[in-house]
């Protein structure tokens, strides 16, 4: 019988096999290696720490692999490093519950990428894996817009309506735009973006209950972090 152990060596080894043999098992445990990645048995650990049941680890196997895969491929070989278990356990935790070609497995994907590049490591901080966990689809496609260009929309003020949001322009990608103010409610909440209101009282437009005040929402340092973390390696 397949021990929890055991299974942890295997998606171990998966992950080993996509950095060189030479750096894994020789340079990896140098001082210099450790600052930006991890050892062989470090991910042996963190695998274990996971906690997955063996049955579901054995379900997951296949699904892990090709995760992995296509997430070390766009990275020169030379560049790659065992991602350290603070990143590595937090990523396969998330895709556990979440399906394949989403949003939000492609910004796993694409961190576990940089996890694992030299030369992008830097960029990858360990609060990010939890930041996109608890993110929607939605959320993840205006973060990715937000990067380009700011938001713009009106909010009503109004004692009828406070705090009303009486238009947004969302990007085209968004599916749930009833859902608008939630999803920047809650971005703020994450310190992902801010919202800006126009000071200008000019820029301020008539209705019947109350005043319009344009507002611009942008992405923040952490977001816009977040979002570098998670673009594609090349």
């Amino acid at each position: 019988m397949t021990t929890e152990h055991e299974m942890a060596i295997a998606i171990a080894t998966e992950i080993g096999k996509q950095v060189p043999v030479k750096q894994t098992y020789e340079d990896a445990a140098s001082p210099a290696m450790r600052q930006v990645g991890a050892t062989f048995e470090d991910v042996v650990k963190c695998v274990r720490l996971v906690g997955f049941p063996i049955q579901w680890l054995a379900v997951q196997q296949d699904r892990f692999r090709s995760f992995i895969e296509r997430a070390k491929e766009p990275i020169p070989e030379e560049r790659r490093v065992l991602p350290v278990p603070q990143l590595l356990g937090p990523i396969l935790e998330g895709i556990r519950y979440e399906v394949d070609e989403t949003p939000i497995s492609e910004l796993f994907q694409n961190l576990l990428s940089s996890s694992m590049d030299r030369d992008k490591v830097n960029l990858v901080h360990p609060a990010f894996p939890a930041l996109i966990r608890n993110l929607s689809s939605d959320e993840a496609r205006i973060l990715k817009h937000l990067v380009d260009e700011p938001i713009t929309g009106l909010h009503l003020d109004s004692r009828s309506y406070p705090g009303h949001t009486h238009r947004t322009d969302l990007p085209d990608t968004v599916e749930r735009w009833g859902e608008s103010e939630l999803y920047f409610e809650h971005l703020e909440s994450l310190s992902l973006v801010q919202t800006v209101f126009s000071r200008d009282i000019d820029t301020f437009k008539f209705h019947p209950d109350g005043e319009l005040v344009p507002f611009t929402i942008c992405i923040t340092l952490l977001g816009r972090r977040l979002m570098m973390a998670c673009q594609p390696s090349t």
